[in-house]
């Protein structure tokens, strides 16, 4: 079993009877649809470690990664928080960056002798 959402039930709802007669079976009750499933899915940024994904838009060269226009911006602390992993991690330094060559001519790796990677 895996979570669902209200929106994702409709659309399942929606597919029965599309190219012949159905019908949808739901095994909740109108109480568990109404308090238990929320409408949409949290988006992945919001809801995950952010550390992989600060360190590959500082290996791009982003100096500010906080101010990046995400399609759904995740909380600040969250961002702040990736950061402050990295520094402990020797990742980045104070200049932001150390010495990220990517390997690849499209590999989302980077590579530094610091544990860019």
């Amino acid at each position: 079993m895996t979570a669902l959402q209200r929106s994702e039930a409709r659309q399942r709802e929606g597919r029965a009877g599309r190219t012949s007669a159905g019908k949808c079976f739901r095994i909740y009750s109108k109480d568990f649809w109404d308090t238990c499933l929320p409408e949409y899915t949290i988006p992945e940024i919001q809801r995950t470690s952010l550390t992989s994904v600060t360190l590959t838009l500082k290996c791009l060269g982003i100096p500010d990664v906080i101010r990046v226009p995400y399609l759904d911006c995740p909380k600040e602390r969250f961002i702040l928080t990736a950061l402050k992993q990295l520094h402990q991690y020797d990742a980045i330094d104070s200049s932001l960056v150390k010495n990220c060559i990517w390997i690849g001519s499209s590999s989302m790796t980077c590579w530094s002798p610091h544990g860019c990677t």
